[in-house]
């Protein structure tokens, strides 16, 4: 394992431009025990560009996907970095250690208490409403009837289960609900008149 050094990297970041393929693989070291480390992936990539190797490419579309603000890595990239943003990069990447300042009881008297009027507000409000008065509208409680669900398809199924007589109250039906297809239906009505004197 190789040893990682958070000011090799610093420095390595601070003169991009100057890295050899030396560098190359002392940071490739490092990324590869450390793969989830941002940085390196980065210096590989600044690397791999200015010595103009074609693996660059291939890495780059590798690093992107890891990498959370590509403006940043594409401003990297194509401009060179200065310093400073290094550093801003480097302070984000710093962990926060601050002590919680508050306490469980701080948080309970920094909580504002409901006062009673605003819960009596909301009551006056749900009687505002006035839900005793509702009403279901009669729509709502028509009863379904055997003609509603009556379909052709029912019809036919009776004629298929020899059922002749709910085929012909079927049709009958159908041929009232259905105007447009009373011929249709007076045929089938005819010859289920038929087939019940036969029996």
């Amino acid at each position: 394992m190789v040893k990682f050094d958070k000011n090799y990297i610093i420095n390595s970041l601070s003169k991009s431009s100057n890295l050899t393929m030396k560098d190359f693989k002392e940071i490739e070291k490092i990324s590869k025990d450390f793969s989830y480390y941002l940085p390196s992936k980065l210096l590989i990539l600044l690397i791999l560009k200015n010595n103009d190797i074609i693996e660059y490419y291939k890495k780059l579309n590798e690093f992107s996907i890891q990498f959370i603000d590509r403006k940043f890595l594409k401003k990297t990239i194509e401009e060179g970095n200065s310093n400073n943003e290094i550093k801003e990069v480097f302070d984000d990447l710093e962990f926060i250690n601050s002590p919680d300042e508050n306490s469980f009881l701080d948080w309970i008297l920094k909580t504002k208490s409901i006062k009673n009027q605003d819960i009596l507000d909301s009551e006056n409000r749900w009687d505002e409403l006035n839900l005793t008065n509702l009403k279901v509208s009669s729509s709502s409680k028509k009863k379904i009837t055997r003609e509603d669900y009556m379909t052709e398809t029912l019809a036919k199924v009776y004629v298929r289960q020899e059922k002749y007589k709910e085929a012909l109250k079927a049709y009958k039906i159908l041929s009232l609900k259905y105007p447009e297809k009373i011929s249709l239906f007076a045929n089938q009505i005819k010859e289920l008149k038929k087939r019940l004197k036969n029996e």
